[in-house]
């Protein structure tokens, strides 16, 4: 019946309604007695897509298996699951029902379940493209109606785009059509997965199938029309724009680092923020050069600069953050003992060298970004909830992690004060997978080593708070805070290690730039650029372009000359190590120099309301003694036209 289903939706994307054996396949559907609920709602969609009338029983029936967190189960009395709810929530959508109380609920639901770095995943698990897809597919048709929604998509799309491979794909084809069904219709600009569409259709067998299964082909042929669509005029954005693709890592770590704040030095208000996977895209950029910045408090900065070329993504690659030296960083998650969810709005206070509070989020995070470095109480404090105090000590330049599971307090019961058991697993944070032999260590002789699950546990552990670490072979050790005291939990979910990169923060600049000529704009090769502060030299090429490599400072000089210009000096500002752009301009030498080039700028000067043209203007160049007064023909804006005042004046910076 799934198949059956999704070959229908693929007839309808195409417009093959009236192919032979159509009819035959949706009365099929509608006569199988299936009781799933993602059957029910596949039949509910494939018939109001058709324009056929729902019978009101089948909505009865799907309304039925909605629960009071607002999602789906299987069958009524089951548990709501993320793939229920998506499928529930097209059908409603299909049968003009995207305003109802039992949509909004149902968005709520999948929203709660959407993840940090965008995907979703069902429970404590971790994300996956599988669930993504689905969801996105689902809230698609809600994205104009609820704000939330708008925003679940971009991070969604985000977290689907960083799980590409090097080939564009997502592993197979049924996933890769699935996920292309789901961010094509999203994307500002489709170039950006023209890799991927054309690995899909590298796929497609002889015999026109992808993997000889139907489904597969019918979510293949559906990803490829939604992309075809696009490409042909769908596309919110030029054929001649590009984009930018990168992500940002902890130094000498493949650990991704989350929320950081991405801008464009040259594109002033232009920003973004990396996904869980610390990536990032700027979509629709027109071609040029552009240095990229990654910003992030308690890190350092880094930059990086990037070409971009029309209809085209340029991947940025890493661009690698560190902490700073004088201040540590306190972060982790809070979950239910009992259930293992995270918890959200608990409070957690630290009082010590400096008072900070923050709120847990949806995912249970907390981050108190740079914390002075110190000893600290801690609290954790959540209505219904027994609240948690320890201490924790920051120290400069280190991260430490927390993750207390807080237990349901019950009035007038008993608050555990003796020696207990710490459990938890250790995992690979990029892949999810276990980590066999890692060190979980508490200190005073305290310690386990991982099994093959990556599970370990300690028993007869006192009350108290402890300082620790994680190690494994080839990761970074982790440095933790376990607050185990009376009340408390000693489940400590899983641990995530990165492994260890040669990837060290830029301490260097590189300084590419271009020289051109201020009023034609064109490239002036062999023109000499120096670091004023060291006297260092280098020459254009013949495109224009140069290079500085090593430069440790933030703010210098160069000064630049070039055989018949005025020679300049730049005063040069970067806000960040790495790599940086910058475009510098010559201005021809004045008329009274010998061999000296003039140019003629015109224009007319009208009244922006009516158009008219305005007679006796005078029209200055700033900065000259250039002038003139314009006839009886004018202008508000300078624009080439007849009647022309002719100016002749040398250029500084261009015009």
């Amino acid at each position: 019946m799934q198949s059956t289903a999704e070959v229908l939706r693929a007839h309808q994307a195409l417009g093959q309604t009236t192919a032979l054996g159509f009819a035959s396949a949706i009365g099929f559907l509608n006569l199988e007695a299936g009781t799933h609920t993602e059957f029910l709602a596949r039949k509910i969609l494939v018939n109001a897509q058709q324009g056929y009338t729902v019978d009101v029983a089948w909505i009865s029936q799907l309304l039925s298996r909605q629960n009071a967190d607002g999602g789906f189960g299987d069958r009524p009395g089951y548990g709501s699951s993320v793939l229920d709810t998506a499928v529930a929530l097209e059908a409603l959508a299909a049968t003009n029902q995207a305003t109802s109380a039992q949509s909004v609920r149902a968005i709520g639901f999948l929203r709660e379940c959407q993840q940090s770095n965008g995907g979703w995943a069902d429970g404590a698990n971790d994300a996956s493209v599988y669930l993504t897809a689905a969801s996105m597919r689902a809230l698609l048709p809600y994205r104009t109606t609820y704000a939330s929604v708008a925003g679940g998509l971009t991070g969604g799309q985000n977290f689907l785009l960083s799980r590409r491979g090097l080939d564009g794909l997502w592993g197979g084809d049924f996933l890769s059509a699935l996920a292309l069904l789901a961010v094509t219709p999203n994307l500002s600009d489709v170039s950006v997965i023209s890799n991927s569409a054309a690995g899909l259709r590298a796929l497609q067998l002889p015999n026109g199938s992808w993997s000889n299964d139907s489904y597969t082909t019918a979510l293949a042929l559906q990803a490829i029309r939604a992309i075809e669509s696009r490409s042909s005029g769908g596309s919110t954005s030029t054929t001649t724009e590009g984009a930018i693709a990168g992500y940002v890592v902890r130094a000498n770590s493949s650990e991704p680092l989350s929320g950081v704040t991405v801008t464009i030095n040259e594109l002033a208000g232009t920003q973004v923020a990396t996904n869980g996977d610390g990536f990032f895209m700027f979509p629709g950029l027109p071609p040029g050069d552009y240095t990229v910045i990654a910003t992030k408090a308690g890190y350092t900065l880094a930059g990086v600069a990037v070409g971009v070329d029309a209809n085209q993504v340029t991947l940025a690659g890493k661009l690698v953050l560190e902490v700073v030296p004088d201040s540590g960083l306190l972060r982790g998650v809070v979950f239910d003992a009992a259930t293992l969810k995270p918890l959200q709005s608990v409070q957690v206070s630290l009082n010590g060298t400096s008072s900070l509070s923050v709120l847990t989020n949806g995912a249970g995070e907390f981050d108190f970004g740079p914390v002075v470095p110190g000893s600290y109480t801690v609290h954790f404090a959540k209505m219904g909830y027994n609240t948690l105090s320890g201490a924790v000590t920051i120290v400069a330049g280190q991260v430490v992690s927390m993750q207390p599971a807080m237990t349901a307090a019950v009035p007038g019961g008993d608050v555990d004060d003796t020696p207990g058991v710490v459990v938890g697993e250790v995992v690979d944070g990029k892949t999810g997978q276990p980590i066999a032999n890692a060190v979980f260590n508490l200190g005073g002789g305290l310690s386990a080593t991982t099994a093959t699950d990556g599970s370990f546990s300690i028993t007869s552990v006192p009350r108290g708070t402890y300082e620790g670490t994680v190690t494994a072979t080839g990761y970074h050790s982790g440095t933790f805070s376990l607050v185990f005291t009376a009340g408390a939990s000693g489940a400590i979910g899983k641990m995530s290690l990165f492994r260890m990169e040669a990837t060290p923060a830029p301490t260097t600049l590189t300084l590419r730039g271009l020289v051109t000529d201020g009023v034609s704009g064109a490239p002036i090769a062999d023109s000499t650029v120096t670091l004023v502060e060291s006297g260092a030299e280098v020459n254009t090429s013949t495109d224009g372009r140069f290079t500085f490599s090593g430069i440790t400072l933030k703010n210098f000089s160069l000064f630049v000359s070039a055989s018949g210009y005025v020679p300049d000096t730049y005063t040069i500002q970067v806000s960040a190590m790495g790599e940086a752009e910058v475009q510098l301009r010559l201005s021809p030498p004045p008329p009274d120099v010998p061999g000296a080039t003039t140019s003629t700028l015109a224009g007319v000067v009208t009244d922006s309301v009516s158009g008219a043209p305005i007679s006796g203007v005078r029209v200055t160049v700033t900065g000259t003694a250039l002038s003139a007064t314009h006839g009886r023909h004018g202008a508000l804006q300078p624009r080439w036209h007849h009647q022309p005042v002719v100016l002749r004046a040398g250029v500084r910076g261009g015009l």
